[in-house]
């Protein structure tokens, strides 16, 4: 007991004291359980926005990365029709010369 609760508690009742600071205790506890609950709200929430932006991070990298790797199919696709172009034409020339050879010393 404080020196302040000494003063207000002399000359009253015991049994009125005991139910004021049973009050009092039971005030406090709620507000600190109060208190506990909101900050416990407050830190999911804040871990969560954590999380949160971590996957939109990992989103967006992966985007990314789909859209480099779709870039470079791309690329090995045009490289590939070019050479099979390419084959071919050299494949004609390969006939035509052979043709012609033949058509010379026919």
């Amino acid at each position: 007991m404080t020196a302040d609760t000494k003063k207000d508690t002399l000359g009253t009742d015991p049994s009125e004291t005991a139910r004021e600071m049973i009050e009092k205790g039971s005030a406090v506890g709620r507000q600190y359980a109060a208190a506990v609950s909101a900050a416990t709200v407050a830190g999911l929430r804040s871990a969560f926005e954590i999380q949160n932006s971590f996957i939109a991070a990992g989103r967006s990298v992966t985007d990314a990365t789909v859209a480099a790797n779709a870039k470079l199919a791309d690329k090995v696709v045009e490289t590939i029709r070019s050479g099979q172009v390419e084959a071919t034409k050299l494949a004609e020339a390969g006939l035509k010369l052979a043709t012609d050879t033949i058509d010379i010393r026919s």
